[in-house]
């Protein structure tokens, strides 16, 4: 008797993205079998990659790819063409995206101080195991013009197996009487931290509610309070700065100004990495706060500058 695996339903107008991700679940087969399997068969693939494909983020280029894709249909018992006749044209306009380095986008003496506490908290490999899908920060200043605290919302998707921890940090680029405080934190816990009280450094490790698998994506939120320096004559703030080191599908900065006092002038800047940069000068005359919002932002900068 000879036993047959039934093969996947699939609706004639998903797009190979659904089809690849809908297989893997009716079927209980993981990203990590998927590779294996093709290993088996002489056809190397990566995780991150697979991770793309399932997500639809990116699309399989090139005759090798085009390769693994077959095999893959028949490792998952799908017809001929299934996936391969829906892979649609490419996703990756230009040059392929690529991980930066927090130094080779921003000029800082932080970047240093930054990458130690990576490296110490054994996280510095973090950037090319997790994406960050879509980035939300709200930046308060105090009556002074000093940062009193920072707020973000990151979707991350993780683009290898198991990925139970990720880095959370910001980079005050001014030295700081004492840590900076983490105030609420969900969808994650709190473990190891490094602070560089000189360089205004906190560096977070969180670990998340579960393990992710590749191409599973959750959500963190953390809040950071800046501590106040004692007297009145605190040096004060005058750009907030993102760095993605990788394409990101969504950036959105809101920074708050104290309406006691608001900037003279401030300038909404961006710029990918190798690329001229766009700037936006905001009238702050009835306002109090300023937004700035790219998509399809990376690796490079994007941030609000301002003069008192």
């Amino acid at each position: 008797m000879t036993s047959h695996r039934p093969r996947s339903r699939v609706a004639p107008g998903d797009e190979m993205a659904d089809l690849l991700a809908a297989a893997l679940r009716d079927q209980g087969r993981s990203l990590t079998w998927l590779r294996e399997r093709l290993h088996d068969r002489g056809v190397r693939v990566s995780l991150s990659a697979l991770s793309y494909w399932r997500s639809g983020e990116r699309r399989p280029e090139g005759a090798a790819s085009s390769e693994a894709i077959g095999v893959i249909e028949e490792l998952l018992a799908l017809a001929p063409g299934t996936l391969g006749d829906r892979i649609g044209p490419s996703r990756r306009p230009g040059v392929p995206a690529r991980t930066a380095q927090v130094g080779e986008i921003v000029d800082s003496s932080g970047t240093d101080a930054l990458a130690r506490a990576l490296d110490a908290l054994d996280l510095a490999d973090a950037p090319s195991r997790t994406l960050d899908e879509a980035a939300s920060f709200t930046v308060d200043l105090d009556d002074r013009g000093c940062f009193a605290s920072i707020r973000s919302r990151l979707r991350i998707r993780a683009l290898d197996e198991g990925v139970a921890r990720i880095p959370l940090w910001f980079l005050v680029d001014r030295p700081v009487p004492e840590p900076l405080r983490l105030s609420g934190l969900h969808g994650a816990v709190p473990a190891r931290r490094v602070d560089d009280l000189a360089a205004g450094l906190a560096v977070q490790e969180v670990l998340l509610e579960r393990p992710l698998a590749p191409g599973e994506a959750t959500v963190v939120e953390a809040t950071f309070e800046v501590p106040r320096a004692p007297g009145d004559g605190a040096a004060v703030d005058t750009e907030f700065v993102l760095s993605p080191p990788r394409r990101t599908s969504e950036i959105e900065l809101w920074v708050r100004f104290d309406r006691a006092r608001v900037p003279a002038a401030c300038t909404l800047r961006s710029a990918e990495l190798g690329g001229p940069a766009s700037t936006v000068r905001i009238d702050l005359s009835d306002v109090s706060s300023v937004h700035h919002a790219v998509r399809g932002f990376g690796p490079g900068s994007v941030g609000a500058h301002w003069t008192w």
